[in-house]
Formats: structure tokens, sequence, C-alpha cells
């Protein structure tokens, strides 16, 4: 009866759990170029620092909720895991797909802890702007409970 217990307990915890995708999107009409740092956690037992960046994803907007999203090749890119950087070039109409949070993501009044958002450099030719650790999770949009969007203009 224990082991049915914690299996059922288990189940019904995980059933209440979603990941949350972080999407920068160019409205600009204008190409930008990117550069995001994010955090870096150190494993206790070492000096080894790990980075939370994966490939970076790249869509349309209007693709972003399907996931109708492409990997980006390693020459459309570059990233620096010594200081957990990437950058890209993103064009205009285009979203990437900057990060992602897990588990059960609220809002950043909420759950900043569970976001690993780091800061942000959206660079023009006009000029740049940064955002940097909770001022990044707030220019964040609900889009849904798995859908946070920036939309640069």
């Amino acid at each position: 009866m224990k082991r049915l217990t914690v299996v059922v307990l288990v189940l019904f915890l995980q059933s209440c759990s979603w990941v949350t995708d972080f999407y920068i999107v160019n409205k600009s009409g204008k190409q930008v170029i990117i550069t995001y740092f994010n955090k870096q956690s150190k494993n206790p037992g070492s000096q080894e620092i790990k980075c939370f960046l994966n490939q970076p994803m790249v869509c349309k907007e209007e693709d972003i909720q399907t996931g109708k999203c492409r990997t980006l090749k390693p020459d459309e890119y570059s990233y620096d895991e010594k200081k957990c950087t990437m950058e890209l070039t993103l064009a205009p109409g285009d979203a990437v797909k900057i990060d992602r949070a897990c588990c059960s993501y609220t809002g950043p009044e909420y759950s900043a802890g569970l976001a690993r958002l780091g800061s942000l450099i959206i660079k023009t030719s006009e000029g740049s702007i940064r955002y940097d650790g909770i001022e990044l999770l707030k220019a964040f949009e609900k889009v849904n409970k798995t859908l946070y969007v920036l939309n640069y203009k």
C-alpha cells in the first residue's frame, strides 16, 4: 500500500509540472545581433563550470507555438563555453529560443529561481539594449503557461 501511495504521489506531481520556453522575436524590421549570457553553475566537487545553453533554435514568429523551428548549424552562431555566451544574427520576423525553464514556471514574481536566464544584449545599427537577471525575466511577456516571448521592436 505504501508503494502504491508513493507511485500515485509521484505521478500527481509530474502531472502538475510543465516546461516553459523563452523566445526573442525580432519585430524591428531590421537584422539584430543577439548576445546571450547564460548563468553558470559550479560542480561542488570540482571547479568545472556548467553552462545551461543548448543549441539555439530559430523559427518564424508564427511558428513558435507549433514548434516548427530549426536548430542552428554551428557556423550560424558563435558560442563561448568558458564565458557561457552565445551570439547570433536574427533576421526580421524570426524568433530564437534562448532558454527553457523547468518545472512549473509561473512568471518572475513567483518563481524567478526556476529560470536560469542571465543577461541579454540586442544590438542594431542604431545602438543596443541590455537586460540583466530579473529585469530580463520581466521583459518577457506570457503567451501561455509554456511560452514567454520578448518582442523586440
